[in-house]
Parts: C-alpha cells; structure tokens; sequence
C-alpha cells in the first residue's frame, strides 16, 4: 500500500494490491478513519468507490468539501473496503491502516467550494 508518508498534502495516489478478483457488483473504496476508531463504521470515502486498484485524491478539495472530518494536524489512517456497488453496503475491510497526518499545503485556511474530489483510476503498468 502506497503512500506511506506520516504527512500528506495535496494531490496524492493511493495505491494497494488486492488478492483476489472482485464480483461482478463489487468494488473497493478508500477510506480515511480517526486513528484508534473503526473504518467500516467510521470510515469515510473521499471519492466513492472504484473497481480500480489505486486513485488519486486531492486532499485540499477533500478537507474544503468535508472540514468537519478532516482536520489538519489530527491522526488519521487510510485502508480499503470491499463494497456492493448497488445496493450500496460495505462488505468487509481489507486492510491498510497506513498512519498519516493531513498537512494544508501553504497553511492556508478552507478555500471553499468547489467541485466534489472524484476518483481518478490509475493505469497498472
């Protein structure tokens, strides 16, 4: 699983090799949790799920859209979820539990608005 950096700041992808082939209405989703809480319960996706085994979030529009979860300084971690895609249900999680703390580039206040962060799948190779 990659990155493995304790502090991470604007655009970064999020990387992990899965074992196994996901069904035909599954898919992975990245999750951020509170360190020390549960990532099916409280986890929460930045960019929805994907079938893609890595996506690139930027974390500044991330903290814009969803402050209230994603303060700076404060200790996080990042792993995946298996997901059913429709009906939308968290199946189980996979793993990760990277430690990371987010950083504002510049150190600079909430820009506001915006579009949502989307997932941006990265090609294997």
């Amino acid at each position: 699983m990659e990155p493995l950096d304790a502090n991470l700041q604007g655009k970064r992808t999020f990387v992990w090799q899965p074992n196994f082939a996901l069904g035909e209405n599954q898919a992975f989703e990245l999750v951020f949790w509170v360190a020390g809480a549960d990532p099916m319960a409280s986890g929460f996706g930045p960019v929805g799920y994907t079938t893609a085994n890595a996506v690139t979030v930027d974390l500044e529009k991330t903290a814009d859209v969803i402050p209230h979860l994603f303060a700076s300084g404060r200790d996080y971690r990042w792993g995946v979820l298996l997901v059913e895609r429709e009906p939308y249900r968290r199946i189980q999680y996979l793993g990760g539990n990277q430690p990371f703390r987010f950083e504002r580039a510049g150190g600079g206040g909430s820009g506001g608005g915006g579009d949502s962060p989307t997932a941006t799948p990265v090609p294997d190779g």
